[in-house]
């Protein structure tokens, strides 16, 4: 059985589709998911996003350091 994510607002789910909807069109990325409190039903307006995104285990170092540069520049939008 799959959990539903309970997301606490309106910003929090709209956040985590809009992480899911970017790594998710990568190539490299295998999957992206989301952790802790939300995949719980556990998350209040306080809780934050733990989103953790699987890379195919073939891509160097470089391209790693690459995807964080994107999450990195995605973050600060």
């Amino acid at each position: 059985m799959r959990p539903t994510p309970s997301y606490p607002t309106p910003e929090h789910e709209r956040a985590a589709e809009a992480i899911t909807e970017h790594y998710s069109k990568l190539p490299e990325v295998e999957a992206v998911l989301l952790l802790a409190s939300p995949t719980r039903g556990r998350a209040s307006r306080d809780s934050d996003l733990d989103v953790l995104v699987l890379v195919r285990p073939e891509i160097l170092a470089t391209e790693r350091a690459a995807l964080k540069r994107l999450l990195d520049e995605y973050v600060r939008e």
